[in-house]
């Protein structure tokens, strides 16, 4: 039996804007075609946990269900989740809704569809003072993501790229807070413009067979480059652009897949960016750490 796996990765982590952890962008090289007309349906169920460079920490619940349409189309919806917790403050509350759609030819190459709905307004308050990003429980902007995968033996090439194609309601000013308050300094994000984002994802998989289970490893590289600088309107009303917020970010993955049933596996995976950008007003990981189950119907 092949084993699906997937990357270490959650919507706000692992320096990225929610996209590399969709259906046909993470890390899925092996499915099992011949399964489709009896097991069409996958749910997926876990949790990652990952800091800030902020010292803001997160615990990240998600659900992802597919349906195989065919042997070469599926759609899928995954609603996500999240609690940070720093020395500011702690808040919870749910993510974002993610629907996709991956069209996969016979000759191991797919297009990828999707958009980003958040199911938060990103504009959590502290004594009525707007917080930063890294404490809010989404981006707060609908997302269009396109993407194309190449599949090769053990290899798999992903390209991708994210637009926000609106924007959020974050009021956070710096000034607004004494300097103890949160405990940093961080990007100032009234009325917060976001850039775009593309990736490269380069993975490869060996499986594993002991104890006559299946056990599938799998590594990657991911490049994610931000577009532009980010921008704010300052207390003033003029547009201030933050500098070195855009340019190049690389997640270095790892993960382990480990066969439960026939029907059912187990994931462990760990994600860290070795490369970052020097200034993230969105509060991104540093680091991530996720468990994920996977069952098919």
């Amino acid at each position: 039996m092949l084993l699906v796996c997937a990357a270490a990765g959650f919507s706000q982590g692992c320096s990225d804007a929610g996209f590399c952890t969709i259906n046909g962008i993470k890390s899925e090289i092996f499915t099992n075609p011949g399964n489709t007309k009896n097991n069409r349906s996958t749910l997926k169920t876990g949790l990652a946990a990952g800091n800030t460079r902020y010292d803001v920490w997160m615990l990240n619940p998600y659900l992802d269900y597919s349906l195989q349409i065919n042997s070469a189309w599926s759609i899928s919806a995954k609603a996500t989740g999240t609690w940070r917790y720093g020395k500011a403050t702690s808040v919870g509350g749910l993510s974002d809704l993610i629907i996709s759609s991956l069209f996969q030819s016979a000759n191991k190459v797919g297009i990828v569809g999707a958009i980003k709905l958040p199911l938060s307004t990103s504009n959590r308050k502290l004594n009525n003072k707007s917080l930063p990003m890294a404490y809010q429980t989404s981006l707060g902007t609908i997302d269009l993501i396109l993407g194309f995968q190449l599949i090769q033996s053990n290899w798999l090439f992903v390209a991708a790229w994210q637009q926000p194609i609106t924007q959020n309601n974050n009021e956070f000013l710096m000034s607004a807070f004494d300097p103890e308050e949160l405990g940093h300094v961080y990007p100032e994000t009234n009325r917060f413009v976001r850039s775009g984002d593309v990736l490269i994802r380069v993975a490869y998989s060996h499986g594993l067979k002991t104890l006559k289970k299946n056990t599938l490893l799998t590594y990657s590289i991911l490049p994610i480059y931000h577009l532009k600088d980010d921008e704010y309107t300052n207390p003033t009303g003029e547009k201030v652009v933050l500098a070195g917020s855009g340019g190049l970010t690389i997640n270095a993955n790892a993960n382990i897949n480990r066969e439960i049933t026939n029907f059912s596996n187990l994931e462990l995976s760990v994600g860290f960016p070795f490369i970052a950008r020097k200034v993230r007003p969105e509060g991104l990981s540093q680091f991530s750490l996720s468990l994920e189950y996977t069952v098919r119907f």
